[in-house]
């Protein structure tokens, strides 16, 4: 698996790029809609910071990810219900640097743990070529860090929802769009997108 992010805050003036690459699996019990996936990641990003406005310096992090969800899978009519726990753990390492007014700003490492309960939905129909999903969920979210002096605002509980959609024009070629809000319920917002084309060979 190979992932690019782009990642701007207006807040902390930092903006940065960044790409992580590792193996992935998914595996289904024999005899029951049980699943289990996981994907073990690592990569960097090259972030720059204007602190003061007048001046903008860069540094780099080396990044880890780690994460284990299993799902379950039952249906009503023509909707598919996909209960889950997801957990994943991340880590940010910042190499240390001098700035452009001399001052060496040592490393640090920003560790976050999250766990995560919710529900998917899906319900498909067919066209006249393939097959589209609509898909949406909810989801609680208990996150927890360590490395930062004061405590972020996604700390602790909150909520998520999505939307999305599947498209299979045929059997080897899958697109997908997924969206997402996070941050019901705390002073944590953020909002996502993704588009995915997968291809079997």
């Amino acid at each position: 698996m190979v992932e690019f992010d782009y990642a701007d805050e207006p807040d902390m003036k930092t903006k940065g790029t960044g790409w992580a690459v590792g193996p992935y699996f998914v595996t289904k019990t024999p005899d029951q809609p049980f699943y289990l996936e996981g994907r073990l990641l690592y990569g960097q990003s090259r972030n720059t910071v204007t602190p003061l406005g007048t001046y903008s310096d860069t540094f780099v992090t080396d990044r880890l990810l780690a994460q284990l969800r299993t799902t379950g899978s039952f249906t009503t009519g023509r909707t598919k219900w996909l209960p889950l726990v997801d957990f994943t753990y991340s880590q940010d390492k910042q190499r240390g640097y001098t700035d452009s007014l001399g001052n060496k700003i040592t490393g640090q490492t920003f560790d976050v743990m999250q766990l995560s309960t919710g529900i998917d939905v899906e319900t498909p129909s067919q066209l006249s070529i393939g097959e589209l999903i609509a898909k949406g969920g909810a989801s609680y979210v208990y996150s927890g860090s360590s490395g930062t002096v004061s405590e972020p605002s996604f700390e602790r509980g909150r909520g998520q929802v999505r939307l999305g959609f599947v498209y299979r024009p045929d059997l080897n070629t899958t697109f997908q769009l997924d969206t997402q809000h996070d941050g019901i319920g705390s002073d944590h917002e953020a909002n996502s997108i993704r588009l995915t084309l997968l291809k079997r060979f």
